[in-house]
């Protein structure tokens, strides 16, 4: 555990493979919305309330699911299930090439695409802890994230230069490409620590667990649920919606700021390796609550694209959030018996109920703001929400008293 030699060629592979899928999943961000807009005959709420709903239920699908999936990872090994995810999701954009202006075709595969994919970084996360301490693995986040930050700063620039299509189809290239490589990746998880699959245990409520597990493992787990509401992925749709209806942006700008959203991105994660590092993981996530409070406010409030700039640069600072408690909650819950690829699926399980109900809430609130003239009615959504986790976070840390099962809450 935690010896370079090993966790290294790791963090290698990793970091190819989150280079093209970041590629492939931001390149068609924009697209998305486009695609929908045409369906909807430009009718920003219907399109919004269908891209939540698709969103929302293909939550779901991973509650279902993402149990078992963490099972059949602890009992076969991390490659097969992250090679067959990757290829889940190849065949999706694959398919919206073959009918873009379908309904049904994004329904059937965006739901499966979303709900695999979140299986994907669980059984990732459960590779890294295979090699990794907790801790350990949050302060070297900027090594595997750094390259797919650079890709996720590069498809939107190369988006603006594509058309919708042309798109899709770097998009379904890149997930080809990422299926090879995991295909031929190494497996972490030796023979001797793989765990048979209890079926009786993967029914999708399997996660409440993590709550009849001691005080800190339950504040940690409602923290993080609640942080997963104002995670960046569930706040791209609002953003591209917000600048075209808002500032009446077309897709080029609208893929140039998304730029600036991803370089912010790349540039908060060796400020959360370094937060860490030097406050600990609960004094980083008080902090990243303070900005991104501060950034929430301040893009609620934006008219231009100088604004929005400033936003992604406070936001910096809050991007980071959930590193703190995910890890912790990681190293807590193996102290208490765990599985490793057992309790990533169960954080991805109950992040998935946090991710059936956040597109609702936002699409929901865009809808009804944009009806009452109060477009900024998402964002304040957002500070609440980013308010109630930092107070869940305080008051359960002080009611538990730092119980953690000989983990140091740093």
């Amino acid at each position: 555990m935690d010896d370079p030699l090993v966790y290294k060629p790791v963090l290698y592979a990793i970091s190819t493979t989150l280079v093209f899928r970041a590629l492939a999943a931001n390149i068609v961000t924009s697209a998305r919305v486009e695609l929908m807009l045409k369906m909807h005959k430009g009718n920003a709420s219907a399109a919004a309330l269908a891209l939540g709903k698709i969103r929302a239920t293909g939550a779901f699908v991973e509650f279902l699911i993402g149990p078992m999936i963490g099972k059949l990872s602890d009992a076969y090994g991390r490659r097969v299930i992250m090679t067959f995810c990757s290829f889940v999701s190849a065949c999706g954009t694959l398919l919206v090439q073959a009918s873009p202006y379908s309904l049904w075709v994004h329904w059937l595969t965006q739901i499966p695409s979303i709900a695999f994919s979140t299986a994907y970084f669980a059984s990732m996360r459960a590779q890294m802890a295979d090699v990794m301490s907790g801790r350990n693995i949050a302060e070297n986040a900027f090594m595997h994230m750094a390259p797919a930050g650079f890709a996720m700063i590069g498809a939107p620039m190369m988006a603006a230069r594509l058309t919708t299509m042309q798109c899709y189809r770097v998009s379904s290239l890149s997930m080809v490409l990422c299926v090879w490589i995991l295909y031929n990746q190494e497996e972490t998880l030796s023979i001797e620590d793989r765990r048979p699959v209890d079926w009786s245990s993967c029914n999708p409520f399997s996660f409440f667990k993590i709550f009849a597990s001691g005080p800190t493992l339950r504040t940690l787990a409602l923290t993080s649920g609640i942080q997963t509401y104002t995670d960046s992925r569930l706040m791209d749709n609002l953003s591209i919606q917000t600048m075209r209806q808002n500032l009446n942006w077309g897709k080029n700008r609208i893929d140039r700021q998304l730029t600036w959203q991803a370089l912010s991105g790349f540039l908060g994660v060796p400020y959360g390796k370094l937060s860490i590092k030097r406050f600990g993981r609960i004094v980083h996530t008080h902090y990243s609550h303070v900005f991104k409070l501060i950034a929430y406010y301040t893009w609620a409030n934006a008219t231009n694209s100088r604004q929005l700039r400033l936003v992604q640069l406070i936001l910096l600072f809050g991007q980071r959030q959930r590193d703190g408690t995910e890890t912790l909650i990681t190293d807590v819950a193996i102290k208490k018996g765990f599985g490793k690829g057992e309790i990533e699926s169960y954080k991805m399980n109950w992040r998935s109920v946090s991710n059936m109900f956040a597109p609702i809430i936002y699409s929901r609130s865009f809808s009804y703001g944009k009806t009452v003239g109060k477009k900024a009615l998402p964002f304040y959504s957002a500070m609440a929400l980013t308010l109630l986790s930092e107070v869940v976070l305080s008051v359960g840390m002080a009611m538990s008293k730092g119980e953690a099962h000989g983990v140091v809450i740093d």
